[in-house]
């Protein structure tokens, strides 16, 4: 393994291996689990752009993961107290993140991602990113809220003679919440719960599914607007890539071709929240081990997203931009896409993804063989401004 610095750590050939069987740094390609992906990190620093966070165990140091540090070939490892040493000239915001993340013993997208939107509200990453965060912040803690209201609503309307529907005020009142549970005694009844245990059950259905909402509902939920907005981005990044003539093109249409097989990865979990959602007796005749598999698939969807919203938002208005500096964008979210993990892609999938990786890969050798190591000033600062945008 080379070293560019004594607390950084190159990344290692694919083959190279530590003892137990990982490889020693970000550092395969295509990497085996989102655990050595890592979760993307919303730094405002722009050469800490796109960096991502990870941690093999909760006992063990944070990790950075930067692609292209400088302009240099592969992925960079770095221990994340030494990170203050290196990068001497972090923000403010990005001072505070570090700190916050160092503490944390669960690296997960939904849990970095909360720690963030805090420090944001505070204004260290500027007004316009603090109105986002609190916008935000308040639509996260809503959100069990309001799927919890759906989905009583849905169980008394599809389950029981009882038109007269359920309002928000009831489901915030204890009193409230006490005629709900008389109302939904009856089918409590059926699977052999009281209407106190019957309602405790609906409680943790909408807590565990609530960033993925249920389906046919007025107001989409978070993850379902974040897929929206990345099928629409796929289909733009597509279109222009039929229109450029450049050796950016084809790298724009590979994204596209991520985007979409990321998307059905996702879908397959929306199917799997939805199927439950819509079929109350199988799901409440298994309640505990439905309830895992709950967990488990918006946790995957989480994992699937992440690091999107920041390309999807780097994109926005790429129109405005000159030709060639489009050219560069495309260049960039191509050479930092997300890709699914080599073990959470699903066995008729593989040999798909197995080509794109191959693709990507040779892609990103090409670019990190012409890059100069020099920052485009014009394009950090785009990335920066991103950052209220993307939360």
């Amino acid at each position: 393994m080379t070293s560019a610095n004594p607390k950084v750590e190159a990344a290692a050939p694919e083959d190279e291996e530590d003892e137990d069987g990982l490889s020693s740094s970000a550092t395969r390609f295509w990497p085996r689990s989102f655990v050595e992906r890592g979760v993307s990190i919303p730094f405002t620093t722009p050469v800490l752009a796109q960096s991502r966070i990870r941690k093999r165990s909760a006992e063990e140091e944070a990790e950075l993961l930067i692609t292209g540090l400088s302009g240099a070939k592969g992925i960079y490892v770095i221990g994340w107290r030494s990170i203050r040493e290196i990068f001497t000239r972090m923000t403010t915001h990005d001072q505070r993140l570090f700190i916050k993340l160092a503490r944390r013993k669960n690296i997960a997208p939904e849990p970095i991602r909360r720690t963030s939107l805090k420090i944001a509200e505070s204004g260290l990453a500027g007004p316009q990113a603090a109105a986002a965060a609190k916008q935000t912040l308040m639509e996260m803690e809503n959100e069990k809220l309001l799927c919890n209201f759906h989905l009583v609503s849905n169980v008394l309307k599809r389950h029981s003679d009882d038109k007269k529907g359920v309002t928000l005020q009831e489901i915030s009142s204890a009193k409230g919440r006490q005629r709900v549970k008389d109302r939904l005694s009856n089918i409590g009844a059926r699977f052999g719960l009281s209407a106190d245990e019957f309602y405790a059950n609906l409680e943790q259905w909408s807590d565990a599914i609530a960033p993925v909402g249920l389906p046919d509902v007025p107001m989409k939920s978070r993850y379902r607007r974040t897929r929206d907005m990345m099928q629409a981005f796929s289909t733009d990044i597509r279109a222009w890539s039929q229109q450029d003539r450049s050796d950016s093109g084809p790298m724009a249409k590979l994204v596209a071709n991520v985007a979409d097989a990321t998307l059905d990865a996702i879908d397959m979990e929306f199917e799997v929240t939805d199927k439950m959602a819509q079929d109350l007796e199988a799901t409440m005749s298994h309640w505990k081990t439905n309830l895992v598999a709950l967990q488990l698939s918006v946790e995957r969807v989480s994992w699937l997203l992440d690091g999107w919203d920041q390309l999807i938002h780097m994109w926005t208005d790429h129109d405005k931009l000159p030709r060639h500096k489009q050219q560069d964008l495309a260049a960039e979210v191509c050479r930092v896409l997300p890709i699914i993990p080599e073990e959470e892609i699903k066995k008729t999938q593989r040999a798909k993804w197995r080509d794109m990786t191959g693709d990507l890969k040779s892609t990103v050798r090409a670019l990190e063989d012409w890059m100069s190591g020099e920052l485009d000033v014009e394009m950090v600062l785009r990335m920066e401004k991103m950052k209220a945008k993307s939360l």
